[in-house]
């Protein structure tokens, strides 16, 4: 039963004229509860990599050395993690099906060293992605990796998160803390945009920085 569950959340997730929660459970008949579990053997599906396809310089395994083999697969497991949600939000946006041509941005606010925008952006040639973080040294490493990967469809800017001025569909925020996080719920809302945010700890960053 649950294998016929994850095919129709899966048959769902394919049809592009699901454009909201209510429908895709209509759709696939199947409660909130059973949906929850049948989605999280879809998410994986739908957020795996092909990881011999990603550029060297974009893949956070290689940039994890000092952490180890492990530190580098837990680090591509929490990409897989935001592609599914990104994968996800594009089919559930009705403004995506009602335009399918537009490109839609994704910001990375506290991209760090693009550890996780970088390889998302060379998965998804289609969509801009715009890295902001406030350590200039990060950025620049982050424009490195990008050059060095081929990647056109990626932008690092350095700044404070609630100063960010530019377009946004989606916000992302993987270790970002404190009232970090919401300055990028605030972002979003602003913006009427998607997000996702993963915060590590509490406290770490004061107002206007570190």
């Amino acid at each position: 039963e649950q294998r016929h569950a994850a095919a129709r959340v899966t048959s769902v997730f394919a049809n592009p004229d699901i454009s909201n929660y209510g429908t895709l459970l209509h759709a696939a008949g199947m409660t909130p509860a059973a949906l929850d579990d049948a989605g999280k053997k879809t998410a994986a599906t739908m957020g795996a990599m092909d990881w011999s396809a990603c550029p060297p310089s974009a893949d956070p395994a290689g940039a994890h050395r000092r952490g180890g083999a492990a530190r580098g697969e837990r680090k591509r497991r929490q990409v897989e993690s935001f592609r599914a949600v990104l994968r996800a939000s594009r089919l559930l946006d009705g403004a995506e099906m009602d335009a399918p041509t537009r490109v839609r941005t994704v910001v990375d606010f506290g991209c760090g060293t693009g550890n996780l925008i970088l390889p998302l952006a060379a998965a998804d040639p289609s969509t801009r992605f715009v890295g902001l973080d406030l350590n200039p040294r990060s950025v620049a490493l982050l424009r490195e990796r990008a050059e060095a990967a081929g990647l056109t469809n990626v932008r690092a800017e350095v700044g404070l998160i609630e100063d960010y001025e530019g377009p946004c569909d989606l916000a992302l925020a993987l270790h970002v803390c404190g009232s970090g996080t919401d300055a990028v719920l605030l972002q979003a809302q602003a913006r009427r945009a998607a997000f996702v945010v993963a915060p590590c700890c509490i406290g770490k960053l004061r107002d206007s920085g570190l």
